[in-house]
């Protein structure tokens, strides 16, 4: 339910982004540009410690964790009895059924957000929504993806109920700067 507000929400914020500009006068730029007033040398130093650290952080966190997850999985699993082990195969596989179903849900509610959106935009606003939801999906292909916790019986992680990359109409945040 929190998942499909947030995908709602990023929907209606692209929309609102298409709209604000032509509404409002462009930001000088982050908050902390205003608080801080930054100088343009300033916002751009800024802009590049910021931008690293963020690259660093999406290369490194999702393979991190799931290592983590791989250490913890596996030191659980020397605690179970092979008949335990067998329940949590049932309940791993229970789980997943369900995430499968949520998944078919929340993509079925966002395809009529969609459908929605692009009947009250114009022809021209439509096609921009339409290139800014492409750009979204390809950005989203090269952006790492979090792994799940490896399955008991060594089978390796338990896959993501929408495949490696998630559901294809799932919009990801706006492209990041590289």
């Amino acid at each position: 339910m929190l998942l499909s507000f947030a995908l709602v929400f990023a929907a209606g914020a692209t929309l609102g982004r298409l709209t604000a500009r032509t509404k409002h006068p462009p930001r000088r730029g982050s908050w902390l540009t205003e608080e801080l007033d930054l100088s343009p040398q300033q916002q751009e130093q800024m802009r590049a410690i910021w931008s690293d650290v963020m690259g660093q952080v999406h290369r490194t966190h999702g393979e991190q964790r799931g290592m983590l997850a791989t250490e913890r999985d596996e030191a659980l699993r020397q605690l179970l009895t092979d008949e335990q082990r067998q329940r949590y195969e049932q309940v791993l596989d229970e789980y997943e059924r369900k995430l499968r179903l949520l998944s078919e849900q929340r993509g079925a509610a966002f395809q009529e957000g969609v459908a929605r959106t692009k009947e009250m935009l114009t022809p021209d606003q439509r096609e921009k929504y339409e290139r800014m939801q492409e750009n979204m999906r390809e950005h989203r292909g090269r952006r790492p993806r979090r792994g799940g916790s490896p399955r008991m019986d060594g089978r390796g992680p338990s896959p993501h109920p929408d495949g490696p990359e998630g559901p294809p109409w799932a919009p990801p945040g706006p492209p990041a700067e590289e």
